[in-house]
C-alpha cells in the first residue's frame, strides 16, 4: 500500500487574483491618462496667465490714451485740443454774420473763460479777438416840425413860422389869409432855413 498521495491532475485557478501582465497595462494606462490631464491643466493655466497680461496691457494703454484720463491728469492730447478749437470756431461761424454783436462777444468770452487748459484758451482767444463786431444802427430821431402859432395871436403874423415842408407853410398861409390881409399884410414869402425847415415870413 502507498502512502504517497498522488498528485492531482488538475491546476487550481483564483480568479480574484488579477494577471500580472494586466496590472502593468493598467498601471501604464492610468500613467499616461494622469500626465494627459496634470498638461492640459498646465496649459489651461498657462494661457489663462497669458490672456489676463494680454487684458491688461490693453486696459491699461486704453485709458491712457482716453481723452477723459489724458484731461484728468491736465495734459491735453494734440487731438484733443483741436477738437475743442474746432467747436470754438463752429460757435463763432454760427454767430457771425458780417461780425458779432457785443452781446455775442460776451457770451463768447465767458465760453473761453471757462476753458481749463490754457493752449486752448490761447487759442480760442485769438479766434475771439480776430472775429469783427458788428455795428448797431442807432435809431435816428424823427423829426418834428414845430408847432404851428395860433391864428388867435395878435402878433402871429409878424414873425416868422418854421414848417416841415413848402406845402404845410402854404397850406397855413391860406388858411389864415383873410387875418393876415387884416392884419395889414399883403404877400408871404417861403425860403429854406439850412436845416431841412421851411420858414414862412408876411410881408406889408
Amino acid at each position: 500500500m502507498n502512502n504517497n498521495k498522488e498528485t492531482p491532475n488538475y491546476k487550481r485557478y483564483d480568479f480574484n487574483v488579477d494577471n500580472p501582465n494586466q496590472r502593468n497595462q493598467r498601471s501604464n494606462f492610468r500613467g499616461w491618462w494622469f500626465a494627459l490631464v496634470i498638461l492640459l491643466i498646465a496649459l489651461t493655466i498657462g494661457l489663462g496667465i497669458s490672456w489676463l497680461k494680454d487684458s491688461g496691457g490693453s486696459t491699461k494703454s486704453s485709458i491712457n490714451n482716453d481723452p477723459i484720463t489724458k484731461t484728468v491728469k491736465g495734459k491735453l492730447s494734440e487731438q484733443v485740443q483741436n477738437q475743442r478749437v474746432a467747436n470754438f470756431q463752429d460757435k463763432l461761424n454760427e454767430m457771425d454774420n458780417n461780425g458779432i454783436t457785443s452781446s455775442q462777444r460776451k457770451q463768447l468770452q465767458g465760453l473761453i473763460n471757462k476753458e481749463s487748459n490754457s493752449s486752448v484758451k490761447k487759442r480760442e482767444q485769438a479766434l475771439l479777438n480776430d472775429a469783427q463786431t458788428k455795428q448797431v444802427a442807432k435809431p435816428q430821431p424823427k423829426k418834428v416840425a414845430p408847432k404851428q402859432p395860433a391864428p388867435a395871436e395878435s402878433n402871429q403874423f409878424s414873425s416868422t413860422h418854421t414848417f416841415a415842408s413848402i406845402p404845410d407853410a402854404k397850406n397855413w398861409a391860406d388858411a389864415t389869409k383873410d387875418q393876415w390881409l387884416k392884419a395889414g399884410y399883403t404877400n408871404y414869402t417861403i425860403t429854406a432855413n439850412g436845416q431841412g425847415y421851411f420858414t414862412l415870413t408876411f410881408t406889408k
